[in-house]
């Protein structure tokens, strides 16, 4: 079953109201309050891996994600990884739905929890857009300070 409808039925299962667009709309931030458009990276984490979710302009600093999980070690997962982990999601498209893929999710204390969020399912075409509150009711992440400013070509 393909990703986006596996989530919308989740959704829809615990009543929870979202936005669904393909192709992906831009985000008003402006409209009906606040909302953060999320990205989301697979970690490895040793013989495991967990999803970190920042703000889209956002980085992950895998040194102060790395203290706040209590790993020693952490990188990036390999698109092969990812790919196994979560079948049928394009690079930077998996939702941040961990509890979809059995895998721990982290996010950024950038969210406002009174906003919205929105993030990629699937593919870069499709966008779900809802409640953050709703997000954290039903993934339940951990939450910590981990994202960092992209670095500029200068700094390479």
């Amino acid at each position: 079953m393909p990703i986006l409808t596996q989530l919308t039925e989740f959704l829809d299962a615990h009543g929870v109201e979202y936005e669904s667009a393909c192709p992906a709309r831009p985000v008003d931030a402006g409209a009906a309050g606040a909302v953060q458009v999320a990205k989301t990276v697979m970690i490895r984490a040793g013989y495991e891996c967990l999803l970190a979710v920042t703000p889209q302009s956002s980085e992950v600093s895998l040194e102060r994600l790395a203290k706040i999980t209590g790993h020693r070690r952490l990188r990036l997962a390999t698109a092969f990884e990812a790919r196994a982990l979560a079948p049928g999601c394009h690079p930077g498209a998996v939702p941040p739905f961990g509890n979809l893929y059995g895998l721990p999710v982290w996010i950024d204390t950038s969210f406002a929890p009174d906003g919205d969020i929105a993030f990629k399912v699937g593919t870069q075409e499709h966008t779900v857009r809802m409640r953050y509150a709703d997000f954290a009711r039903l993934v339940q992440p951990r939450i910590g300070s981990f994202h960092a400013e992209p670095r500029s070509p200068e700094d390479a």
